[in-house]
């Protein structure tokens, strides 16, 4: 049958005496992967409107979990590495070896499943869809406009206890270093939030989500950095 499919260059062919329903199989399963090929000429794959980056996501496979890790650039997913997995080996090598190829070709974790991997494939898909969705959110979150030149410089933004200073550090158009060099804030609040938005803050170049239970303290401090690098304030 496939001689006789590459030959006609068509699936429409004569089906071979004694096994026709395998031949009738096979032209079932060619038509079906042509009819994929011409919708993927068709409908080209819609950018992503997510942040470039390299994003880890974890799915589900067989025998337990599955990692992977996708590198978005310029809103297509350029490749998906399979980390690591404990789906049994042989039965999922197919999987683990065919999957990110479609993924990337479709420029999205919404592919056929490898026959006979079915579990590890799945795994796969949701393990990308996980890192996706955390891209998405990181395209989301808003930036902070910065617009000073490279230096150190100093606001305030107003906090449950009064001024939250801080001092921001900006290079090459990055922040690079936020500390603040004077609060007012309780110990117990506002005191054990700000060492943990810190970091959040300069990992996204933007706000975070608000520490739980100091919420004015975390708006304060989101409001003083924005300004300091908004060149409002002296240098």
């Amino acid at each position: 049958m496939p001689g006789r499919i590459v030959a006609a260059n068509s699936a429409q062919v004569d089906v071979v005496s004694g096994a026709t329903y395998t031949s009738k199989g096979i032209i079932e399963a060619v038509e079906n992967a042509l009819a994929q090929g011409m919708k993927a000429a068709a409908e080209p794959a819609p950018a992503l409107d997510v942040a470039d980056g390299t994003y880890t996501g974890v799915g589900t496979g067989f025998d337990g979990a599955i990692k992977v890790e996708v590198t978005v650039s310029g809103g297509k997913i350029t490749a998906v590495n399979v980390l690591s997995h404990s789906d049994t080996p042989g039965i999922s090598d197919p999987a683990v070896k065919d999957m990110p190829g479609r993924i990337v070709a479709a420029n999205s974790a919404q592919v056929d499943v490898v026959s006979g991997a079915t579990y590890t494939s799945k795994g796969i898909i949701e393990a990308v869809e996980n890192a996706v969705s955390q891209a998405v959110e990181v395209a989301a979150s808003p930036k902070f406009d910065i617009r000073v030149t490279d230096g150190t410089y100093r606001s305030a933004g107003n906090g449950f206890g009064g001024n939250v200073v801080v001092e921001v550090t900006v290079s090459d158009g990055t922040i690079t270093d936020i500390k603040v060099v004077e609060h007012t804030e309780t110990p117990d609040r506002g005191g054990k939030a700000i060492p943990e938005l810190i970091p959040a803050m300069i990992e996204a170049q933007g706000p975070v989500d608000a520490y739980s239970g100091a919420t004015r303290t975390s708006e304060a401090l989101f409001a003083a950095v924005a300004t300091a690098v908004s060149g409002e304030e002296g240098r």
